[in-house]
């Protein structure tokens, strides 16, 4: 349809996922330019694939003259003010499995989160814009935190999660196999202990990622994606006790017996 009758721009939001490796996330440097590679495809989810094959199709149809441009969010979080989400994302279960168990993996691993209104404004803005035809757009928080800088933002909102080495996380888990939601294992969890986890993985994980189209593209907009500390957080906890997600943050106190990590 972009191509019928007259060229029209098309925009396609893609994922930065694609570019997921076998290692960590990012270890090597990813810019809004670099290509996508095959060599790792065959690990990705069925999600991700098929943004995969998707991106590449748009930059072929790119190259034959169609004006596109690519839009990678990494891990959309929920509205800055409101707190409103979706429960049900990897994020926001994720979190709550470190409340629930009280504690956290220590990892070398970054957390890269932005609001879905800021990637929402953000789009918007730079699709309306002819020079950005052609490029794509890393939309990720161009400030990621530690997981210790993490779950310390969690803490200052109080509740209370202690960082355990990954042995002891791995306790942790296997004791609580019936209590905590499965996908925290499934993101957090190692065979081999060498090797990074599935979150680790993905591009939560994002740190060596250029986003200097997006930078300059929202320059003078008024459209910033905020730092990720307990102020960011404290909209999403609210909400998840609102909507019966999570318990507060005395109940939770209340609820834990001291865990033995092993």
């Amino acid at each position: 349809m972009a191509a019928k009758y007259r060229l029209k721009p098309f925009h396609f939001i893609s994922t930065l996922d694609v570019f997921q490796a076998s290692g960590s996330f990012s270890s090597e440097p990813i810019t809004e330019s670099s290509s996508l590679k095959a060599d790792d495809a065959v690990i990705f989810d069925g999600y991700t694939k098929s943004k995969w094959v998707s991106e590449k199709m748009v930059w072929t149809a790119g190259r034959l003259g169609l004006p596109i441009s690519v839009y990678r969010p990494a891990m959309i979080s929920g509205h800055s003010q409101t707190g409103i989400c979706n429960t049900g994302d990897l994020m926001n279960r994720l979190i709550k499995g470190f409340i629930q168990l009280g504690a956290a993996p220590e990892s070398d691993m970054v957390v890269n989160i932005a609001p879905v209104d800021f990637f929402s404004k953000g789009l918007i803005h730079l699709s309306l814009q002819r020079e950005s035809l052609g490029k794509g757009f890393n939309f990720i928080n161009p400030r990621p935190v530690s997981m210790q800088e993490f779950v310390a933002a969690i803490n200052a909102c109080g509740y209370h999660i202690q960082q355990v080495t990954p042995p002891q996380w791995q306790s942790l888990l296997t004791q609580n196999i019936r209590k905590v939601d499965g996908i925290v294992s499934v993101l957090t969890s190692k065979e081999d202990i060498s090797k990074p986890s599935y979150i680790e993985r993905s591009s939560v994980n994002a740190k060596r990622v250029s986003c200097e189209n997006v930078l300059h593209g929202l320059k003078k907009s008024g459209i910033d994606c905020p730092k990720i500390n307990a102020e960011f957080l404290k909209p999403y906890l609210d909400y998840y006790v609102r909507v019966g997600f999570l318990s507060t943050p005395e109940s939770v106190s209340d609820q834990l017996q001291p865990l033995q990590a092993g």
